[in-house]
């Protein structure tokens, strides 16, 4: 029974040994590179964190009324209040934290950086300041991945053919891919102007859209040809 044990251990020891000659036999000489392919695009959702809480003044304003203010005011922007707005805590419309103030959150989702700077100056009209630009995104990101993708290894094989005819050979078949991606995502970097409560234009009689860094989406590739010689024949080290 031992030495059947230690019969099949020294099989499985021996075999990535085997399989890594293999390749090599079959793959004597060959050429290995880094692909990479890059894209900046515009982003085209912005998501905004509302936050609402109860004024304790003297005829305390409720959320109730601040809410009923506050959608008005995206109503008149022509928001779509169903599909745009959504409240941050699902269990109740508004909660109370510690303090014996009621607080209410709110999401609400743009497609165009002149409508933030709208919504910005309309809220803070209505009495409603707290309001952030939480993130912002590309909505054929997953579309653009996979362009960047195939990008990157059509790159690949360019910079493994120039290299390869640079010494007098060519390249053969592909055997090797490994992708990463490298995005930078999420980055609300305002470039037209700094961000105010407002968010109004210099001349305060008209609204200037804002600019947003680009997102920056990237993928690299490291891919390994078969090396051949200058009439097509395998190159043996």
């Amino acid at each position: 029974m031992k030495r059947l044990i230690i019969l099949a251990a020294m099989i499985a020891m021996a075999l990535p040994v085997a399989a890594q000659t293999a390749a090599t036999e079959t793959y004597p000489s060959y050429i290995e590179v880094t692909g990479y392919a890059e894209k900046k695009v515009l982003p085209d959702e912005f998501y905004l964190d509302i936050t609402i809480t109860e004024k304790d003044s003297k005829g305390k304003i409720s959320v109730e009324e601040q809410q009923a203010a506050m959608i008005a005011a995206l109503k008149g922007l022509g928001v779509d209040i169903e599909k745009q707005l959504k409240v941050s805590d699902m269990t109740s419309s508004y909660y109370r934290k510690k303090s014996s103030l009621a607080t209410a959150e709110y999401q609400l989702k743009l497609t165009d950086a002149e409508s933030v700077g709208k919504v910005y100056a309309a809220l803070d009209e209505a009495g409603i300041s707290n309001v952030t630009l939480q993130r912002t995104a590309y909505s054929k990101y997953d579309e653009l991945k996979s362009r960047m993708r195939i990008d990157a290894i059509v790159n690949a094989q360019s910079r493994a053919r120039t290299l390869a005819e640079a010494i007098g050979q060519t390249i053969g078949d592909c055997f090797y891919i490994n992708d990463w991606e490298r995005t930078a995502a999420n980055d609300i970097t305002v470039l037209a102007y700094g961000m105010n409560r407002s968010m109004k234009a210099v001349d305060e009689e008209a609204y200037t859209p804002l600019e947003f860094k680009a997102i920056t989406v990237s993928y690299s590739v490291n891919a390994k040809f078969v090396l051949r010689g200058a009439k097509g024949r395998l190159v043996v080290n």
